[in-house]
């Protein structure tokens, strides 16, 4: 119960840092060039919640982590699923603190939530699949490389962070990083 518990902790703190960097940060109607601010948003979220949950769960924070170090042959096919419902947890738990903050603002929120999909007219569904599969490959494939025990490393939490920032720099302005 601690491992699934972490990963609610790691998911939150995730999903509450970066998307805020949106909704309550402004950054959301200042793209392209808000781009960074919200990718280095969710790398910061994703290097604090490796390294104060890291240790216990291994900080997945993502299903298609948890489904990448599963297929590595590094976890048991038995916490797939816990983990999953833990993630989606953590995140549900950190979209609803980030409304209830925004619904208490001065004059109501007018903003957008961060959600921005992409823009069908200038990039079709499969560009816009493809572009989630290549980002979606490169993280799991980093986090798996950094985090194997032949290339174990301190600064792995750090690089993945990084690494997490750079592909929201690619991808936010064609797929809003979904």
């Amino acid at each position: 119960m601690k491992t699934y518990l972490a990963e609610v902790l790691g998911t939150f703190l995730l999903v509450f840092i970066g998307t805020a960097s949106v909704v309550t940060g402004g950054f959301g109607g200042a793209l392209p060039l808000g781009q960074e601010g919200i990718g280095l948003a969710f790398g910061i979220g994703l290097i604090a919640a490796a390294y104060a949950i890291g240790p216990i769960s291994g900080a997945h924070l993502n299903p298609a982590v948890t489904l990448g170090v599963f297929l590595a042959g590094r976890m048991p096919a038995k916490d797939v699923v816990p983990y999953w419902i833990a993630q989606i947890i953590g995140a549900v738990i950190a979209s609803l603190a980030l409304w209830i903050i925004v619904t208490g603002q001065a004059g109501g929120h007018t903003g957008g939530f961060g959600a921005n999909g992409w823009d069908e007219a200038k990039w079709g569904m499969s560009s816009a699949f493809l572009w989630e599969l290549i980002g979606t490959f490169t993280f799991v494939t980093v986090i798996l490389g950094v985090t194997n025990a032949k290339h174990t490393t301190v600064f792995a939490g750090l690089v993945i962070g990084l690494t997490l920032a750079g592909i929201h720099f690619a991808m936010i302005p064609v797929t809003g990083t979904s």
